[in-house]
């Protein structure tokens, strides 16, 4: 399936998880931000080379793509799509991951904190 764009802008892209297509639409600051455009990936395998095209030329002066997953940075897509999204990306197009920080375990355990880290990433995805 292509990937699906939304929020249109030339300057950044944040390529996001099908898990958190609903958290980057809910805060109410993300209403100013329109310097950027959202994509979210629903099939991984095969890697969808040809529609990560046909998006990016909707973006000719992109600066800069950030990978956005919930999961920690060791797991989750991120370590599958790195290389695949390098050698796809236009070059010198700069490539990050926004996720939570390395760890063992896929969540905090406290509902709390994982409140508290769910709005820090959504702020760091979309407001850098």
């Amino acid at each position: 399936m292509a990937p699906v764009a939304t929020a249109p802008d030339r300057y950044r892209s944040a390529f996001e998880s099908l898990e958190r297509q609903g958290a980057l639409q809910a805060p109410a600051w993300l209403l100013p931000v329109r310097r950027a455009a959202i994509a979210r990936f629903e099939q991984l395998y095969p890697f969808p080379t040809d529609d990560l095209r046909a998006l990016l030329a909707k973006y000719p002066l992109v600066r800069g793509v950030r990978w956005v997953q919930e999961e920690p940075s060791n797991m989750g897509a991120w370590n599958f799509v790195l290389e695949k999204l390098r050698e796809r990306l236009p070059e010198g197009t700069p490539l990050t991951c926004v996720a939570r920080p390395r760890s063992g375990s896929p969540a905090t355990g406290s509902q709390a904190m994982h409140a508290v880290e769910q709005e820090i990433l959504l702020q760091e995805a979309l407001l850098g």
